[in-house]
């Protein structure tokens, strides 16, 4: 029987056999972990703001240890787990090496324990010492706590997971194989796999599906995270970084580790003499991977090299995918036998692979399984949302604000009276049925469409299961207007849909700017008053009509000012107060965060009474007599729709028409008679909360104080 001390010299043998690996661990994990981590603390607390970037670097300090910000440690955390692992199991891919240490007295699980525990040695050693040595650099740059030496230990456990997943991934592929060459290669698939898998569905489904958005995180997006090796190890590293680490997830990882430990030992107790020199240890197997790997692979490089090219259509992906799937199969074969006569050996699991990928092309092209025309069961319904592209355009979402972000971001409010919604859904069902879709709305493809009076709003269904269903449709612009309208009849509901300001909490509040919509006008800035001023801002939100923000022009635009929530990195990857004590936005610079399209339409009755209450009144129109000159834009439909021939007999001949072949034609007008002409059919330019609320001629004004603004559209 072996001793207890037989293994450790058996461990110490190993580990000096292979040396060099432990030296050049060492050597990495010097440079990449204390070094860097002195001359990064030595060139930021050495200059402007010492205080502020003493507190950034000590929430930076984890991610040098794990390798979440220093990629290069990351990087180097892999290679090392790799070398550790095909340099500890290589033996097994030679026939006379194998023979050898499986003659010796010693059982083959115990000869894979020698040799696990040496490779985890040469690794862990010389990363505890790296990470012990980063933290005293800490301590001589006086920035370490007792919070930063924990949160660096928790991340120091996290770079030691992101080993062990590497580390038992590639001992895995390395009994798998019996050539060192497909060892690697097979270490590569194994980790990506399952992400590579998984991705396939929503790549084809956004290539079939026409109701399809990729705007919120699915099953598939979860699993390509965490069911691949790649992606445990990139959450190891991330998770142990972050202010809550999640306990489930780190049970997860360790279980992964146990599965991959486990399935390697049990291959390596029954591995064959005769596998060395083969590429799969196991005969039987040949077929099996080739099919796996080959079929998604397959769709991959089909749809890669389709949307490369930048063909249309689908006809080309099935020509490729046929393509790619015939020479990954020969490929597969050469690896296999190294023979180019014994390509066509494995036919049967060709033809396989062949069959599989035109079936799941076919599953996706001709929606056999219903995908665009599902609606769920109306009782099985929860809520329901609704929420068009323009809703970030029209508001300013900033997503430090809240953590609702996200989700309002990808979904909208939801209701739970989804009546209206539900009927809504249906009305995007049946266009789509009659050709009507997201994705060809503005083609013209369809005959007697007209695209201005429709819009895309993505649904979400929210199921009383748990389960969220999300589709994109083409609705009517009118009827989802008078949904939204009967919907905002809920306060709660108005709310949610107004977001960005009923989030701010009033001891947040800094200031509020305001500024008309027409000229170069000064701005009003309330600190003292802002509380008053932002009620009765909110209290016209809460009672305006939708169709206004939708329809109407707005008379002025606010900007919020809010304290920023984050304390870390806001500014190009560095601390805002150690880049500027201010944040620029909307002219003016404001302190924390500002929220900019914020309007005020004429209707806004109590903003408008406490702004003139304070001495401020609105401009309602451009003055003429403050203009230089005002050059309008002409897209050809708005030539074509005969615009042209109401303005032009208005103006004087001092107006200059230029017209471009390649360009949007411009009106040119100087004189002080057709400024005032034209001031008059000018608005402000908003595209509204539901988009596209203007005209197709779009004005630039130059001011006589140099002020350029271009924003306006002729009416």
């Amino acid at each position: 029987m072996t001793s207890k001390i037989s293994y450790i010299k058996l461990i110490r043998e190993d580990i000096r056999h292979r040396g060099w690996l432990a030296a050049l661990t060492g050597m990495v994990l010097f440079l990449g972990m204390p070094v860097y981590a002195m001359l990064y603390m030595d060139s930021y607390l050495g200059g402007d703001n010492p205080a502020v970037w003493t507190e950034y670097i000590q929430d930076v300090m984890p991610m040098m240890v794990n390798g979440y910000s220093v990629t290069y440690v990351a990087y180097a955390i892999v290679v090392l787990g790799a070398l550790a692992a095909l340099t500890g199991y290589a033996y097994i891919h030679s026939r006379e090496r194998s023979d050898f240490y499986h003659s010796l007295p010693l059982k083959r699980g115990q000869w894979f324990v020698i040799r696990y525990f040496s490779g985890l040695i040469i690794f862990v050693i010389p990363y505890t010492a790296g990470c012990v040595l980063t933290a005293l650099a800490g301590v001589a740059y006086h920035i370490m706590t007792p919070e930063v030496f924990g949160n660096m230990a928790v991340a120091a456990g996290g770079g030691i997971l992101a080993f062990l997943v590497i580390y038992n991934t590639c001992i895995l592929a390395a009994v798998l194989t019996g050539q060192t060459v497909t060892g690697i290669l097979a270490a590569l698939v194994i980790a990506v796999y399952p992400t590579l898998l998984f991705a396939m569905v929503p790549m084809l489904k956004s290539i079939f599906f026409k109701t399809y958005t990729a705007a919120v995180s699915s099953l598939s997006d979860w699993l390509m995270e965490y069911a691949s090796p790649a992606g445990i190890f990139y959450n190891a590293i991330r998770q142990t970084v972050s202010d809550t680490v999640s306990p489930a997830s780190m049970i997860f990882i360790v279980l992964v580790i146990i599965i991959l430990f486990t399935g390697a030992v049990l291959l390596y107790r029954v591995y064959p003499a005769e596998a060395a020199g083969r590429a799969l240890s196991f005969s039987g197997t040949a077929p099996v991977f080739k099919v796996l790997i080959c079929i998604p692979a397959a769709l991959f490089c089909g749809i890669f090299i389709n949307q490369f090219m930048g063909a249309n259509g689908t006809k080309w992906l099935f020509i490729l995918c046929f393509l790619m799937v015939v020479l990954l199969c020969a490929v597969v074969e050469f690896i296999y036998h190294q023979d180019l006569k014994m390509l066509l050996k494995g036919w049967r699991s060709s033809l396989i692979c062949t069959g599989a990928v035109f079936a799941v092309l076919c599953v996706f092209r001709f929606d056999l399984l219903g995908y665009d025309t599902y609606i769920p069961a109306e009782e099985k319904v929860e809520s329901m949302s609704v929420r068009t592209d323009s809703f970030s355009g029209y508001y300013d979402y900033p997503a430090s604000l809240s953590d609702e972000y996200e989700e309002l971001r990808a979904y909208g409010a939801f209701t739970d009276n989804t009546d209206s919604i539900y009927l809504l859904a249906k009305e995007g069902i049946e266009n789509f049925k009659n050709g009507i879709n997201v994705q060809n709305m503005h083609s013209g493809e369809v005959e007697g469409f007209d695209s201005e009076d429709y819009i895309g709003a993505t649904f979400c269904y929210k199921l009383k299961s748990g389960r969220k269903v999300v589709r994109d449709y083409c609705v009517n612009r009118e009827h989802l207007l008078s949904v939204l309208e009967e919907l905002c009849k809920d306060d709660e509901y108005r709310q949610e849909l107004f977001f960005p300001v009923f989030a701010i909490e009033e001891d947040s509040l800094l200031s509020i700017s305001v500024k008309d919509s027409y000229g170069n006008s000064e701005e009003a800035e309330f600190k003292e008053e802002k509380d008053a001023f932002f009620e009765a801002y909110k209290k016209d939100l809460m009672e305006t009509d939708i169709r206004t923000l939708a329809d109407a022009a707005p008379i002025a635009e606010m900007w919020i000012s809010v304290k920023d929530s984050y304390a870390g990195m806001s500014i190009n990857g560095m601390p805002a107060a150690a880049v500027s004590d201010v944040a620029y936005t909307g002219g003016t610079e404001q302190e924390g965060i500002t929220l900019g399209s914020q309007y005020i339409y004429e209707g806004f009755e109590h903003t408008l009474a406490y702004l003139e209450e304070s001495g401020y009144t609105l401009r309602r129109g451009i003055d003429p007599e403050e203009v230089e000159s005002i050059v309008i834009y002409l897209p050809d439909a708005a030539v074509e729709s005969g615009i042209l021939d109401t303005i032009l007999p208005e103006l004087s001949d001092d107006a200059q028409y230029m017209s471009y072949p390649d360009m949007d034609d411009e009106l040119m007008i100087r004189s002080q008679e057709d400024i005032r002409i034209i001031a008059d059919r000018l608005k402000a330019m908003n595209s509204g909360i539901l988009g596209d609320n203007g005209t197709s001629m779009y004005a630039e004004v130059q001011f006589k104080d140099g002020y350029t603004f271009y924003g306006y559209v002729t009416e």
